[in-house]
């Protein structure tokens, strides 16, 4: 929906990087459109051809690479329109693979390169786009940074990959990789989840699912229709933000604080209007900022005096 409504300016950006609207300015964007768009052409290939390597058939490496960049717009749509500082995608790339294909319709090594795509292509953690849109608004708010902020970014995201590689290789040989959590999920249960999963699909081979695929559809087309209503009717009443985030997993867990909150929003516009509306905001602010600032000391005392164990200190698990 997104991209359909900015088609107009897609089709400006592929005209000034194939040099065919040369009179579109790329001047107040992060980077230029060239850059952007064979920089994104480079990295669709080059990741296509990794997982060729790894043993994934190339249809099905496009297929797993098309849904996760669909994940990541819309993970980072939610993102900039509801104003959170995260979100968990409702779905994996992998599941839509899986489901839409068969995998009786895949081959061994198709199957267990997936599984060692959980890593860095999950709905939480490697969820990287998010953080791009608050710096285009950064962007945005502080003109003169646009072009400077683009290449920094690509530095830093250049430089972290590298120290990342490095200093993980170094502590598997240093601790061993068994001691990089002690968390029950990422130590135990998630770390071993998407072999196990793959084995019982290996044994039990399965088309693609109808009923999954009978959701996904009507799903869509709720979204769709959710969408155009808001977009053409300023009174509709209903997000459609709400409907794609419901099924997460945080967002079931923190349903009840959502209408404790709600609740609270609403008696203070009823006993106080507006006013005490702007009233209490530094009050509530002040508890997130104290929430991230207790994190953050927390981390630090687990780096200073519990290197290499720690503690579990923030997550919803």
């Amino acid at each position: 929906w997104g991209l359909w409504r900015a088609r107009q300016h897609v089709a400006d950006v592929l005209g000034k990087a194939f040099g065919t609207r040369p009179d579109v300015s790329d001047a107040d964007e992060m980077l230029p459109y060239k850059v952007a768009v064979f920089g994104f052409l480079a990295g669709f290939i080059y990741s296509v051809v990794w997982l060729n390597q790894l043993g994934m058939s190339i249809p099905i490496a496009c297929f797993l690479i098309a849904g996760v960049f669909a994940i990541y717009i819309g993970v980072s749509r939610i993102v900039a329109e509801a104003g959170l500082p995260f979100v968990r995608a409702p779905m994996t790339s992998q599941v839509l693979v899986y489901y839409s294909i068969g995998s009786v319709n895949m081959s061994l090594p198709t199957m267990t390169a997936i599984a060692q795509t959980y890593g860095p292509l999950s709905e939480i953690k490697s969820t990287f786009t998010p953080a791009f849109v608050q710096a285009g608004k950064l962007a945005e708010v502080f003109r003169s940074w646009h072009r400077g902020l683009g290449w920094s970014i690509m530095a830093a995201a250049a430089v972290g990959v590298v120290i990342s590689l490095v200093y993980t290789i170094y502590l598997g040989f240093d601790v061993g990789t068994r001691q990089f959590t002690n968390g029950w999920w990422f130590g135990r249960v998630g770390s071993t989840i998407p072999y196990n999963e793959t084995m019982v699909k290996i044994r039990n081979p399965f088309g693609p699912d109808p009923e999954r695929l009978t959701f996904f559809v009507i799903g869509s087309a709720l979204m769709f229709m959710f969408m155009t209503l808001r977009s053409k009717l300023p009174w509709w009443p209903v997000h459609p933000l709400g409907f794609m985030l419901s099924y997460s997993w945080p967002a079931r867990a923190i349903v009840c604080s959502m209408f404790i909150v709600w609740v609270i929003k609403s008696v203070m516009m009823w006993v106080g209007g507006s006013e005490l509306y702007r009233k209490g905001q530094p009050f509530f602010l002040g508890m997130i900022i104290g929430v991230a600032t207790g994190v953050v000391i927390a981390m630090g005392v687990d780096f200073i005096w519990f290197p290499y164990a720690g503690h579990h200190i923030y997550g919803i698990d």
